[in-house]
């Protein structure tokens, strides 16, 4: 303590002298002052220790958030420059298609990354930057509404669009048809764009309505006819009901039946199908199937059957198949926003969500590193350039001149960087302290209520516990007594098999083990000298090769060495020069922010103090009523246990007196077999020969020893 105090003592007349130039003023000051400082030192190295806590955690926290920052923005980057590419945008479409993208990524169950490579799907499909950015958000929906991935979802719609006809300013409406499609018949809405890839085409040149040719594919796929097969199928139908050729044209023109008017236009899908039903009704089921196969053609006769079964269908209203699908899909609007919706009200929705705005977060932490982590990376190319070359120029010498240039310029560019690091420490830590200070009360008293309601939790279940421990254990020991005979009966049979079966086996053992360990002396004794001569060979030969390498193992070691002290040397100003700044920039860091930190860390222990005061008496009540309840139900329960406890000690001592007769009897019979076998073994000749393989050895080696020294000499 003395120690300590003339420290301070001297720290406060060096302050105080610089405040007043009276040396006489100085002492008096300090003097003043000495007891406050005394007092204070514990609090103000508590507030230390903590706001240093503080600080790290800060650090550490900033650091793992930066490096998922980077990951996740540098994948978005690429993400762009990839987009970019593909559709050769200049600067200004790349920020309208990095903006649509963060957008999407903010308000879709989408990433960022994500849709930036459904926006590169529709340039690969020909889009336009413009359009692709106007479609962007109903590609995103469907996708997230049939679960369909962004690849395949792109290249559909892209697809059936080009094939129907469809521009991008309708691809909201299409997408609604193809979403209610889904809802209202059998098929989903990947079925029918792969429809549409197969007849779409007919569909744009004879200006069929979506809602009108996507009714026809839903009856179809009522009927187990979906996808390409349904598109091929509808297109040949269309073909024949129109072209006028072949045994279609023939039949249709018999049956008085045209799908177009006087003027020659196309009367429509419905219409066509309509006039041929009515065309039919009159003739024989003969007559009608002969009709249908020529019209429909052998492959397709089912469909054309289906289409018009579509027709004739109807519910208990009277309204067709048909017509009653074809009002749905005339009323799709906002179908795809609905069905999205649904599918991701629930907690996989909102991870998915969650997954998007923490991407978007790192997105913009990324922006913010971006230009110093490049201008780093390119720096770092660059030197780790200068070492390959110097390595190249002047072999390991001229790397380790360069090396110590390398390692100072390295210092000198991070201590550049230190301050700005420092800086969104201090100004998080200063945030998250401001923010703890100001939420301190609640903090404190949440946490003063959570561990209250934890101790009512434990007094309210304790009677019930120890009562059912207690009533669980009792029984459990009831059963081990009733069984404490059958078992100790049992393993005192065991053991005595066992022990049995030892005895019976230790003479037999006990021979294998000697006759082994008999024969693997014998195998060393006679390999000995060999092993031993080997050995040394070896041992000579790596030597003389050691010998005659050492001169240029030496002149290299030594040009290494020089090499390096000279690059050190030449760098070594810049290492002291740079590494001062980077510790003045930590230090002037540290001391501008301490302050601060030091002041709200101890606003925020003293409020977390005050809360858990005042939740003092509820947390010892609660205990108090615990400890009161765990006596209680021991006792309760004591005598049962205490009674339980001496049956089991006594059934245990009866079954062990019981057997005690008979492992008694069989310890004679295991020593005497033991005996046996030690007696049995030749001990004298075995010794005899390990010593003589070993003298064979020691022999052999020195007759080695003595030659190889004679041919060096030679």
């Amino acid at each position: 303590m003395a120690g300590g105090g003339g420290k301070e003592y001297k720290l406060a007349v060096k302050i105080a002298g610089k405040l007043d130039s009276s040396f006489t003023a100085a002492i008096s000051q300090a003097s003043k002052s000495m007891s406050a400082l005394g007092s204070m030192g514990r609090t103000i190295g508590s507030s230390v220790k903590i706001a240093a806590a503080g600080f790290t955690a800060t650090a550490a926290a900033v650091a793992g958030v930066g490096v998922a920052s980077v990951n996740t923005g540098r994948e978005f980057e690429a993400a762009m420059d990839s987009v970019a590419a593909t559709a050769g945008a200049t600067e200004e479409q790349y920020n309208a298609l990095e903006a649509a993208a963060l957008e999407m990524g903010r308000t879709t169950s989408k990433t960022a990354a994500e849709s930036a490579a459904a926006l590169e799907y529709m340039s690969l499909a020909g889009w336009s930057v413009e359009d692709s950015i106007a479609g962007l958000p109903s590609v995103l929906r469907l996708s997230e509404a049939t679960g369909l991935d962004l690849a395949t979802t792109s290249d559909l719609v892209t697809d059936s669009m080009s094939a129907l006809g469809v521009e991008v300013d309708g691809l909201a409406g299409y997408l609604d048809i193809a979403a209610k499609a889904n809802n209202k018949s059998n098929q989903t809405a990947q079925q029918l764009m792969e429809a549409y890839l197969g007849v779409g085409g007919t569909m744009k040149n004879l200006n069929i309505p979506l809602e009108e040719s996507a009714t026809a594919l839903g009856v179809l796929a009522n009927r187990g006819i979906k996808g390409s097969e349904a598109g091929t199928a509808l297109n040949a139908i269309m073909v024949n009901l129109t072209t006028g050729t072949g045994k279609a044209g023939t039949m249709m023109e018999k049956l008085g039946v045209s799908a177009f008017d006087s003027e020659g236009n196309f009367i429509g899908l419905e219409a066509t199908l309509q006039n041929l039903n009515t065309a039919l009704q009159g003739c024989t089921e003969e007559e009608r199937n002969a009709a249908l196969a020529a019209i429909g053609g052998k492959t397709h006769v089912d469909a054309l059957n289906d289409l018009m079964s579509g027709l004739n269908t109807t519910n208990e209203e009277g309204i067709s198949e048909w017509q009653q699908l074809e009002t749905e899909l005339y009323n799709a609007n906002g179908a795809l926003e609905t069905m999205a919706a649904t599918k991701l009200d629930n907690l996989n929705g909102d991870m998915a969500i969650f997954q998007s705005a923490l991407q978007d977060a790192g997105i913009k932490i990324y922006k913010h590193l971006q230009q110093p982590l490049r201008d780093l990376t390119q720096f770092g190319t660059q030197e780790i350039y200068k070492l390959s070359d110097a390595l190249q120029e002047g072999g390991f010498s001229g790397m380790a001149q360069t090396l110590g240039t390398v390692m100072s310029e390295s210092l000198l560019e991070l201590s550049g960087y230190a301050s700005s690091f420092l800086d969104i420490v201090f100004t998080i830590s200063d945030g998250l302290f401001s923010g703890l200070q100001a939420n301190a009360p609640a903090l404190g008293e949440a946490g003063a209520n959570l561990i209250s309601q934890l101790i009512t939790g434990f007094t309210r279940y304790y009677g019930q516990f120890w009562t059912t421990g207690g009533t669980l254990l009792l029984y459990f020991m009831q059963g081990l007594i009733s069984q404490a005979p059958t078992i100790i009966t049992t393993v005192v049979q065991t053991a005595l098999q066992m022990l049995n079966g030892i005895a019976a086996m230790a003479p037999t053992f006990a021979s294998l083990g000697a006759q082994l360990l008999i024969q693997l002396a014998l195998g060393l004794a006679q390999a000995a000298p060999s092993l031993i001569v080997a050995g040394l060979n070896a041992v000579f030969s790596v030597a003389q090769a050691i010998l005659s390498q050492a001169p240029q193992l030496v002149s290299a070691g030594l040009q290494l060495i020089a090499g390096l002290l000279q690059g050190l040397l030449a760098g070594a100003q810049f290492l002291v020069t740079s590494g001062v700044e980077m510790v003045l920039n930590v230090a002037n860091g540290i001391l501008a922010a301490l302050p601060a930190l030091i002041q709200q860390a101890g606003a925020v222990a003293l409020s977390f103090l005050q809360g858990l005061v005042a939740a003092l008496p509820s947390i010892i009540q609660g205990g108090i009523a615990l400890v009161v309840g765990l006596i209680q139900g021991i006792a309760a329960n004591l005598p049962s246990i205490i009674s339980t406890g001496g049956q089991i000690i006594g059934a245990l001592l009866s079954g062990l007196l019981t057997a005690a007769g008979s492992l008694i009897g069989q310890i004679p019979a295991i020593f005497g077999s033991i005996i046996e076998a030690i007696f049995s073994i030749d001990w004298l000749q075995v010794g005899a020969d390990l010593i003589s393989a070993i003298w064979s050895g020691i022999v052999s080696a020195f007759t080695g020893l003595f030659d190889g020294l004679k041919s060096l000499w030679d």
